[in-house]
């Protein structure tokens, strides 16, 4: 079984195995199900793609600041 997918931007992603529960409001909501129809993706796959795209930012400015520090 393999535990890559492409997605839409072509890169290979980690599939996912897990459901995890998230509370957001329901402007929040109801902006990613609006976001993920433009790109023709479910909201789980936007959500999901979002907090991957937000660690991936996070892990680079954590990376600045010990090359600063």
């Amino acid at each position: 079984m393999s535990t890559t997918t492409a997605s839409p931007l072509g890169k290979a992603v980690r599939t996912a195995d897990d459901i995890v529960y998230l509370r957001m409001s329901a402007e929040d909501k109801a902006e990613a199900k609006e976001l993920a129809a433009a790109e023709d993706r479910t909201t789980a796959s936007f959500v999901r793609a979002m907090y991957l795209r937000g660690v991936a930012d996070y892990k680079n400015k954590l990376a600045i600041l010990r090359q600063t520090s």
